[in-house]
């Protein structure tokens, strides 16, 4: 018998069998899934609108334009156990930065031990891939942020209420 997820098994047959995925293939998931060690997908600061959109792997949404302003945005799936939205900031054609919203469907407020929650479950999956040492903040009332500083990146993870929605982002500027 063969496990397909969700208490969920096959009998193997000559129709049915398992391979154990290759590296590469391994490698692709991960790339698609998110940043493991490098928030930045290894896309270079001021990296071109046209660049990023030729190498980044996951799904594209939706893509805009307004005045200097472009936006991509992906569709990441299972980072973190949660479907998350990938976007890049272009003016002028050029990166800005990148930002992943690990809760893009989420339209409530919660209490901030709520948020805290939220900010500690992503918090523990960001650490295992960009560490451990980080600066921390909370304001008491709404908001949470951890900053990491790399000689390659930034990041800042945020979890707040902003608009009266609790949101979880995690906004990376390449250097």
């Amino acid at each position: 018998m063969l496990s397909v997820g969700g208490g969920f098994y096959i009998d193997r047959n000559e129709k049915v069998k398992y391979e154990t995925p290759s590296k590469t293939k391994l490698e692709a998931v991960k790339c698609i899934q998110g940043f493991a060690k490098d928030p930045t997908r290894g896309i270079p600061a001021n990296a071109s609108y046209n660049f990023v959109k030729s190498k980044e792997k996951a799904y594209l949404l939706h893509t805009f334009s307004e005045r200097d302003i472009s936006v991509l945005i992906y569709e990441i799936p299972n980072k973190f156990d949660t479907y998350s939205y990938l976007t890049y900031y272009f003016k002028n054609g050029k990166l800005l930065y990148l930002v992943y919203d690990f809760m893009p469907d989420h339209d409530s407020y919660d209490s901030f031990s709520g948020m805290g929650s939220i900010f500690h479950y992503y918090l523990k999956g960001i650490e295992s891939e960009l560490g451990t040492k980080y600066d921390y903040y909370d304001n008491g009332y709404n908001s949470y942020f951890a900053n990491w500083d790399n000689k390659n990146w930034t990041a800042m993870f945020a979890v707040d209420d902003k608009n009266l929605y609790t949101s979880a982002l995690l906004i990376v500027t390449p250097k």
